[in-house]
């Protein structure tokens, strides 16, 4: 990567994590990723980072938690990667070690002006796109990021997604937004699956952080209108009107789940059926990843990814969980260096 700037991003949601990360390797930056805060804490005793995007609403262990904890080990830059639209939240950031702040849905200009303040002698470069337009109509069904076999136009304006403009924001680069709606569309079901069980249960914090997060996601697909109605019950659910919540989150979620289904087929034969890990699960997946490793050597991509795949529908806790989401977007990237070199951070926190 050029100029050797190293960054970690730090969110819970796989979506978000990605385009952060297409973001950044538009800007020729190296990304490693951490699905949550406690596992960019220990990413952080491990490797030494330029600069960090954090994400604030998470479980567990929040941006502003994580933060502290990381400026006790380093002085890396941390900067608030959130859609938190309060007033009064860049104040909070600041006051509580942030360098900066990015809101969400970020984009490029916006990462570009907020690392080249920051990091000036390493001010990055917004390199070349793929183009735009009319290759989002042709069919290519080559390797793991294959174009969908349906007419994405078509049913981005059924839909009400805009394509262009979540295109645009990620730089132009049809691919990355191709990745990001395909990892939306396997992850989709069960993100609603997880909202409906939290609503059932009343666990309103989880609810909160869950809702948070699905804003962005939206947001990032382009489904500005589904977006807008996450932000409304999000706003709700922080007023305490649970009722109102209840009341209106059957529309979102048929709205939510007509979207889900729309774009499934634009990837037919792909259909993640998510389960709870077992012992066997436990006990295979450290073969799996030495296994992964032996095609990496041989720049086998699509055979690591189809070793990797039924790992990733499996419920692992964390840190584990997170560290398959990055390992698939390295590996998809090509990426196959900063692969092993976290299969190998893996297995060496499994044998502690």
């Amino acid at each position: 990567m050029r100029r050797g700037v190293l960054a970690l991003v730090v969110d819970d949601s796989e979506i978000n994590l990605i385009v952060a990360q297409e973001l950044l390797r538009a800007l020729s930056i190296e990304a490693d990723l951490a699905g949550c805060g406690a596992t960019a804490v220990e990413m952080c005793k491990l490797r030494r980072y330029d600069i960090i995007l954090m994400d604030h609403l998470m479980p567990e262990m929040d941006g502003i938690e994580a933060t502290r904890l990381i400026k006790d080990i380093c002085d890396t830059p941390v900067i608030a990667m959130t859609a938190n639209e309060d007033p009064d939240a860049q104040a909070l950031f600041l006051a509580n070690g942030f360098t900066g702040f990015l809101p969400k849905p970020v984009e490029l200009e916006q990462m570009s002006s907020v690392i080249t303040r920051l990091l000036p002698k390493k001010k990055p470069h917004i390199g070349g796109s793929p183009k735009t337009g009319e290759t989002l109509h042709e069919e290519d069904n080559s390797g793991p990021a294959a174009r969908p076999v349906a007419t994405l136009p078509m049913i981005a304006a059924e839909l009400g997604l805009d394509v262009q403009k979540s295109i645009s924001k990620l730089g132009g680069n049809e691919t990355a937004y191709l990745s990001v709606l395909r990892l939306f569309t396997q992850t989709g079901p069960e993100k609603l699956r997880l909202l409906e069980n939290m609503l059932a249960s009343w666990s309103w914090k989880d609810f909160l952080i869950a809702i948070h997060g699905q804003k962005s996601a939206l947001a990032n697909i382009g489904a500005a209108a589904l977006s807008e109605e996450a932000r409304i019950i999000e706003a709700a659910v922080k007023d305490g009107k649970h009722e109102l919540v209840e009341a209106v989150f059957g529309g979102f979620r048929t709205r939510y789940s007509t979207l889900c289904e729309k774009l499934h087929t634009l990837w037919p034969k792909e259909n993640i059926e998510f389960r709870d890990a077992t012992e066997e699960d436990r006990d295979q997946v450290f073969d799996t990843l030495r296994n992964i490793v032996v095609h990496l050597n041989n720049l086998e991509q699509e055979e690591a990814l189809e070793l990797l795949t039924p790992l990733l529908c499996v419920r692992f806790g964390e840190p584990l969980a997170s560290s398959l989401t990055a390992l698939r977007s390295a590996i998809g990237a090509y990426d196959y260096d900063g692969a092993a070199d976290l299969i190998k951070r893996i297995l060496k926190g499994a044998s502690k």
